[in-house]
């Protein structure tokens, strides 16, 4: 459906799709399109809206000469995701199970290297969260970006509902 209504150019931009043959997880997702994205390269959850301010994002990437940096969200009432801690520097130094509480969340927006996805990927099929970051979170450099922007996950049914009527205030305010 988003092939056919895109096509293969929009809005002046020439897109490339990698369809998936067989579930990959998000891991061998990301894995088998790497060919098609620059280096770093920009990966956004499809099942969340997160206002980020990519400019200042890609900066602090840069600054931490960072292999991959997640934008991360404070939340106070957590008991759907897993928390993510950082240290006085913003490496990401653990990636913790759900657990009712407040914390920082993974927002499903990641700025990454490829070089680390080809040389760390524990093979074709696999999670980009448990199998690859949390394996790997102490030998690589990590950054976690904590943004004040408005977030939703799209992708339980009660939130998506609940973003039909978010985004369009949202998007009133701004204009």
């Amino acid at each position: 459906m988003i092939k056919s209504y895109f096509g293969n150019f929009y809005d002046g931009m020439e897109i490339h799709y990698s369809a998936e043959e067989e579930p990959l997880g998000t891991g061998g997702a990301v894995l088998q399109a790497l060919s098609l994205v620059s280096d770093p390269f920009l990966l956004l959850n499809g099942d969340t809206l997160f206002w980020v301010d990519l400019a200042h994002f890609e900066t602090f990437f840069s600054e931490k000469s960072a292999d991959i940096a997640i934008a991360l969200k404070q939340v106070e009432f957590n008991d759907r995701y897993g928390v993510v801690q950082i240290d006085s520097e913003d490496r990401v130094v653990a990636f913790e199970e759900k657990k009712a509480g407040c914390g920082l969340i993974n927002g499903g927006v990641y700025l990454m290297r490829k070089k680390v996805i080809h040389k760390l990927a524990p093979g074709r099929i696999f999670s980009l969260e448990k199998d690859f970051l949390e394996k790997h979170v102490r030998s690589m450099r990590i950054y976690g970006y904590i943004c004040p922007g408005y977030m939703i996950d799209i992708g339980v049914e009660e939130d998506y509902l609940r973003s039909q009527v978010g985004l369009p205030r949202l998007f009133s305010a701004l204009s």
